[in-house]
């Protein structure tokens, strides 16, 4: 039978390209590790796919989830799962419970061995070349429209997240996570090597107070406290007034907590933006109070001060 023309793409096998079979195949992975700690919601990408000859093939993949604290599951502990620590006093807890193990160590450490041979930023020397320096595996993002600029990594034990934007949601063209977010991160890592070593059992933690030995990660994102007001923090002078001559835009109020949060300025219920975001927008300078109220019934609150001329 003489040959005749493909009828599908080559790399389709079935009716699912390679590409889609790759995600929901580590999508799978994910809720098998993870059971009822992830959202089915929870979707996987495939955002590089390298043919690598008869080496195999080199795969990159970003995975989605639905909140902002949900995304601390899926980073690792030497393959572990665990949250975040962000204060010195939300450490201990960490320690309490086990986490539940994502990958292998040998693939948590290839990662991050991939991860720290990316390029370093501009007038960086690399690392591995560099006496005592820490080595940083890190990765860069920038939303559609540039209005989110970020980079992450791993260095050390530590992690460390940089975010670049307005806090009104207005695009910054050209602003990258790599031009901007990723210089300053590598001068975190600078500073967290420095002043967090210890030759000790506290060599990198936020405290110096000893702690049992670890037993694994902490299951649990969040505990039974009230939301945590991201923007604004409490004391800002936030800027209502006209910027480069055109009117200012409404500010996008930012936290974490249990459930959907409820926002409040001066007892007034706040509106949403088109994308669901909750927005205010001062009309006039003066001091306001900032109120989060989560799916219990908790609230947090913060006051501010809105300036809309100069002081001077």
């Amino acid at each position: 039978m003489p040959l005749g023309p493909w009828h599908y793409n080559p790399d389709d096998v079935t009716d699912l390209p390679m590409r889609t079979l790759a995600a929901e195949i580590t999508r799978e992975k994910l809720f098998n590790r993870l059971h009822e700690e992830l959202p089915y919601a929870t979707t996987v990408e495939t955002t590089s796919w390298q043919d690598l000859g008869k080496k195999g093939v080199r795969i990159e993949q970003t995975i989605f989830v639905e909140r902002e604290s949900q995304r601390a599951i899926v980073l690792g502990d030497g393959g572990i799962a665990k949250p975040l620590v962000w204060r010195a006093e939300e450490e201990r807890a960490s320690f309490e419970d086990p986490g539940k193990r994502l990958m292998s160590e040998a693939s948590s450490a290839e990662i991050l061995r991939i991860l720290q041979g990316s390029p370093s930023p501009a007038g960086r020397m690399p690392g591995r070349l560099t006496l005592d320096a820490p080595q940083v595996a890190f990765k860069t993002g920038t939303s559609y429209g540039f209005r989110d600029a970020w980079a992450a990594a791993v260095s050390g034990d530590h992690v460390l997240i940089v975010w670049i934007g307005r806090a009104d949601g207005a695009p910054r063209t050209g602003v990258t996570g790599r031009d901007s977010a990723l210089p300053v991160l590598f001068e975190m890592a600078d500073r967290v090597a420095h002043h967090l070593r210890d030759d000790g059992e506290a060599r990198a933690r936020l405290t110096t107070e000893p702690l049992k030995k670890a037993r694994g990660a902490q299951r649990r994102l969040a505990e039974n406290r009230p939301p945590e007001i991201l923007f604004p923090p409490q004391g800002a002078e936030l800027w209502a007034g006209p910027v480069n001559g055109q009117p200012g835009r409404p500010f996008v109020l930012a936290g974490r907590g249990d459930g959907q949060l409820v926002w409040y300025v001066d007892g007034m219920l706040t509106p949403l933006d088109d994308a669901g975001a909750p927005i205010w927008q001062p009309k006039q300078s003066g001091f306001y109070e900032v109120t989060a109220v989560d799916a219990e019934g908790r609230s947090s609150r913060v006051q501010v001060r809105v300036l809309t001329e100069n002081p001077a």
